[in-house]
């Protein structure tokens, strides 16, 4: 909680900044556009003690360590209605995966990929510098996969639907170029997990939860083109 704290008050501190420094007006907007883009993210992180998260269930390791990578791809395509009001659909692939030491799992990996819509409104359009509220829909499937210290194997699959409102910031760097990011923000999600155990049947687990996602695998950065 301390860390997404601290992330959203340097985001914040750092729109101050960049909007003193980037508050020049653009050029008169021209009529309906359309843009191809993307953006990306990649987290690696490493941790002692605490827990690990298995299937929505808390298993406590005591002096566990582990080592996690992410990286996800979120190809965009979309049509700038009005100068305040964009309109999108996005891709978004990735991939996680980490390694314990002291626990009974000794590897898991995920990978999945999502459809969805959003909506982006502008907030200050008349500036290069230009902040956003996004509110978004997406499916998603993920598949994921635990390797125990006896080397079995454990698969899970996941289908979930994600309803939610994001904050980013985006620069214009010319009339058919913008950079792009987005930190994250509130989001709801209800879907179930199928767990498909070694040597035992199926189990179907209906899930939802709802919450703040502010931290370094929220943030992403990209760039648009505009036509």
């Amino acid at each position: 909680m301390k860390s997404s704290t601290l992330i959203l008050m340097l985001f914040f501190f750092g729109l101050n900044i960049c909007h003193a420094q980037f508050s020049e007006k653009v050029d008169k907007p021209k009529g309906k556009r359309f843009f191809l883009g993307g953006s990306v993210n990649f987290a690696h992180s490493e941790n002692r003690g605490s827990q690990i998260l298995i299937n929505s269930t808390t298993i406590i390791t005591g002096n566990s360590a582990s080592e996690t990578s992410t990286y996800n791809i979120n190809p965009t395509i979309g049509l700038q209605v009005t100068k305040n009001w964009i309109f999108g659909l996005d891709f978004l692939i990735n991939n996680n995966k980490s390694n314990f030491d002291n626990s009974p799992v000794r590897t898991q990996e995920s990978s999945g990929n999502s459809i969805g819509v959003f909506i982006r409104y502008i907030v200050n359009p008349n500036n290069k510098f230009q902040i956003y509220a996004s509110p978004y829909f997406r499916k998603t499937s993920l598949e994921s996969s635990f390797t125990f210290n006896s080397q079995q194997t454990d698969l899970t699959t996941e289908e979930s639907n994600n309803l939610g409102i994001s904050i980013g910031a985006q620069y214009e760097i010319s009339s058919w170029l913008r950079l792009t990011t987005n930190i994250g923000g509130l989001y709801y999600t209800t879907g179930a997990t199928i767990a498909s155990r070694t040597n035992s049947i199926e189990e179907e687990i209906d899930f939802s939860s709802f919450g703040f996602n502010f931290r370094g695998s929220s943030i992403y950065f990209g760039a648009e083109f505009l036509f």
